[in-house]
């Protein structure tokens, strides 16, 4: 079957167009990259007051499936970035959730072999490789039932915080190890 089966593509919201751009909350790179690594730590905001009714489609809302066309990286909003407004950069994907999981589509859109064979396959020759809506939603994918795609999406998104998790231990351990380096190389022995 093809996505545009069980999904919905909503583009971001152009920004140059709008007056109020500094008032407005912008869901970033950084917010996805967080989000999808479940390392989210900025404060919570609600829906900002300046949006008016037509732009609150391109408010995001915790759950929302966001792709950046910037690094072709799906991911889930968090709380944290909940009332954050998409530039053009992004789309909201909206899935029949009797068909589809959310966790599922992230790990088809990020990390499917299949799916990746079907990027190969559509941007060869390409130099600026960005999928367009139509790519996404013309995928070939062959869901598993829906219990399946659960297990399969929380495993994928539990696994990339355990990544994420891991990484961060890391630099922190170094930096506690490059501290503790520099203080003894300070101090003088005494004899």
């Amino acid at each position: 079957m093809k996505l545009s089966e069980v999904i919905e593509i909503k583009l971001g919201m152009n920004l140059s167009r709008h007056k109020e751009k500094a008032e407005l909350k912008i869901y970033s790179n950084d917010d996805l990259l967080a989000d999808l690594n479940g390392l989210s730590h900025s404060p919570v905001y609600s829906r900002h007051p300046v949006i008016m009714d037509k732009q609150m489609t391109h408010c995001v809302d915790k759950g929302d499936i966001i792709y950046s066309f910037i690094n072709s990286i799906a991911g889930l909003v968090s709380s944290h970035n909940s009332g954050k407004i998409i530039n053009q950069n992004f789309a909201r994907i909206v899935v029949d959730s009797t068909k589809l999981d959310s966790s599922y589509l992230c790990y088809l859109l990020n990390d499917n072999v299949e799916i990746e064979k079907q990027k190969a396959l559509l941007m060869q020759g390409s130099t600026l490789r960005k999928l367009s809506p139509a790519s996404i939603r013309n995928f070939d994918v062959d869901l598993p039932d829906l219990d399946k795609q659960r297990v399969i999406g929380t495993l994928y998104l539990d696994w990339l915080k355990r990544q994420a998790l891991a990484k961060k231990q890391l630099e922190l351990e170094e930096s506690v190890f490059m501290n503790f380096l520099d203080k003894m190389n300070t101090t003088t022995i005494e004899k």
